[in-house]
């Protein structure tokens, strides 16, 4: 994160409006990395599992 910070400031060559872009691009770039890498949820198993769970004593 760290260089990614140093990086930006570099490019941003002291412009506060060029750093802001910056941020913005990481942080959206980060979420659609996550939203596209993110395992796929599948409701039905989660409910399958629940129904063959041992019962609690």
């Amino acid at each position: 994160m760290s260089l990614v910070l140093v990086g930006l400031y570099l490019v941003s060559d002291g412009q506060w409006e060029r750093l802001l872009a910056g941020l913005v691009g990481v942080i959206g770039a980060r979420f659609l990395v996550l939203r596209l890498t993110a395992p796929a949820r599948d409701h039905q198993s989660a409910t399958t599992e629940a129904r063959h769970a041992p019962e609690s004593r």
